[in-house]
Formats: structure tokens, sequence, C-alpha cells
């Protein structure tokens, strides 16, 4: 064998060996990882394994089980249900409108997801608390109480207010990336413009809408800072007041439920994106048309604009505020 045969023979078995080695670090990195990530699901199983079963029974059918669970389930579902609600239509008014300042509306509209829901929380309760602004402003007008903020209404509200730009932005990516040709057949057929969205731009964008819903349920299930504020069970909250307590059984207990919740939440997903294989998708670079909004350009700008006032203006108002003190 000629010495350059040699040469390049042994530069690739070099080169197999080095690859094979970056291979068996890389391997164990990512199970290194992997035992981190998996560490606390251990340590359930193990308290699992501890915990006699009659017991386990007594804590799952516990009315106060079944109170926080109900919580939790009507949270994550309400504050889906709006996020939805209020980031389906902003994505549609900055890409497929004439809405004025689109480009700003776009930036505001996603900039509350820099904003930490707890964060959101504090300044929620320092406007609209028993003794925040709002009531010392309505005080010499002779209101002595307002709604409260906590339970329910206020984590719903402040959750949605900073969990809506995941819907946002996915659905957003999802029209951009949408051929405008296939609405245009729509309307070629005598379709309203509500039948063409219905029939042809919602199946499209729906993936995206899903995973959206996806991000905002599962941070929704693992807040903590936020229903703690405001002083409503789930369980989160719940977890930590039982583990700080001592009752690591019922912090178990509650923890798989948690996980259970969780994993049920994965798999509506994956049912609606199985839904979505046979269903044909559409992408290209033509844009639909833009859609005049007419009257409901003033309607819709003040939408955007409470909206951004609520989830960006507010809380940092109110941090400036605590700077300036």
């Amino acid at each position: 064998m000629a010495t350059g045969d040699r040469d390049r023979v042994a530069e690739q078995s070099q080169g197999a060996t080095t690859e094979r080695s970056a291979s068996r670090v890389l391997s164990g990195v990512a199970v290194a990882i992997t035992l981190l990530v998996l560490s606390p699901l251990a340590w359930l199983v193990l308290r699992a394994g501890e915990m006699d079963t009659a017991r386990a029974i007594e804590l799952l059918t516990s009315q106060t089980t079944i109170e926080v669970t109900a919580n939790t389930i009507v949270l994550v579902g309400s504050v889906t249900l709006l996020s939805a609600l209020v980031g389906v239509p902003l994505a549609i008014l900055t890409v497929q409108t004439d809405l004025p300042f689109r480009r700003f509306w776009t930036v505001t509209s996603a900039l509350p997801l820099v904003v930490p829901s707890y964060i959101g929380a504090f300044a929620f309760v320092s406007a609209f608390g028993p003794q925040g602004h709002l009531s010392d402003l309505l005080a010499p007008l002779g209101v002595e109480q307002i709604p409260a903020i906590y339970g329910l209404p206020g984590v719903t509200l402040v959750l949605t207010l900073f969990t809506y730009p995941y819907i946002f932005l996915t659905t957003r990516a999802a029209l951009l990336s949408f051929d405008g040709t296939i609405v245009e057949a729509a309307r070629s057929l005598n379709h309203t413009r509500w039948e063409a969205f219905k029939r042809v731009t919602l199946p499209q964008i729906l993936p995206g809408i899903a995973g959206g819903g996806l991000l905002v349920a599962l941070y929704t299930l693992g807040d903590f800072g936020t229903p703690s504020i405001m002083k409503y069970d789930v369980f989160t909250r719940m977890i930590f007041n039982e583990f700080g307590a001592s009752r690591i059984d019922y912090a178990a207990v509650l923890s798989w439920l948690l996980l259970a919740m969780a994993v049920v939440i994965l798999a509506i997903e994956s049912r609606i994106e199985a839904g979505r294989d046979g269903a044909y998708v559409s992408r290209g670079a033509r844009r639909p048309g833009e859609i005049k909004l007419g009257v409901w350009k003033l309607p819709a700008t003040l939408f955007c604009g409470a909206v951004a006032t609520l989830g960006l203006a507010l809380p940092i108002a109110i941090l400036l505020q605590w700077l300036v003190r």
C-alpha cells in the first residue's frame, strides 16, 4: 500500500474514533440531563410506594382535593379560552386588515411576554386591590368598595393578559405562511368573508392556535406566583402549602394529579394535531387580500389599545411608581 493511502486510512480511522468519542460524551450528557429532569418524578414514585393504599384513596377523594382539582380545571380552561379570544383576533387584525399602526400593535401585543405574570399580579393588586390606586381615586366620589380582584376572576384576568401572546404569535405565524389564493377561490364561489374564514382559513391556522393554546394551558397549570398572590387555591399553591406544613403525603398526591392533568392536556393537543393529518395544507408567498375594516376600524383600534394598556402600560406604570417611591 502506498504511503499516501496509508495516511488517508489512518486519518479516516482517527476521525471515526473522534466521532465515536464525541458521540459517547454527548450521550453521557443527554443521560445526565434526563436523569436530572426525571429526578422529581423518581421522588414521587418513591413516595407513592411508601404510601398506604387506603391513605392514598382517602387523600384523592377528600373534599379539598376535589375542590382544588375543580379550581385548576376551571382556571386552565378559562385562561386558555380567553387567551384564544384575545390572541386570535389580534393576529388577524395585525396580518390581514387595514388596522392603523399595525406594526406598532404587533409589537405591543407580543411584549406582555417579557413581563412575568406574578409581576403583573402585583401590579393589578396595587392598582385594583382594596387599598389600591383605583380605590383611592374613587373614594372622594363616595365609592367605598370596588369588586375584589382576588380569586378566580383576578387570576384569570392576569394570566390571560400575560399568556395570550403565545396564541397571538403562533396564530400570526400561521397566517403569514398562509396561501391567500385559496381564500380568493372561496370568495369567487360566492362565500362571504365569514364563510371563507370558517371553511378555509380557520382549518389552516388551527394547528397554530392549538400549539399556542397548549403553551398557555401548561403555563397556567404550572404557574405558582399568580394564584398565590391572587389567593386562589390550585395544585401549585396547595402543593407548596402542604409541603411547607410537612404534609408530604398530600403534597405528593397533589403533584401526581398535576402531572396527570399535564398529560391530559398533551393528549388533547395530540388529538387535535392527529385530526389535521389528512387535511389539505397550503403554503405560499401570496397573501390574501387586505380586509377593509370600515366602521370597525375604531373599535378594532380601541380593542388593541385596551389590551396593550392592561397587559403592558399598567404594569410598567406601577413599576415606575414603585421605583420613584
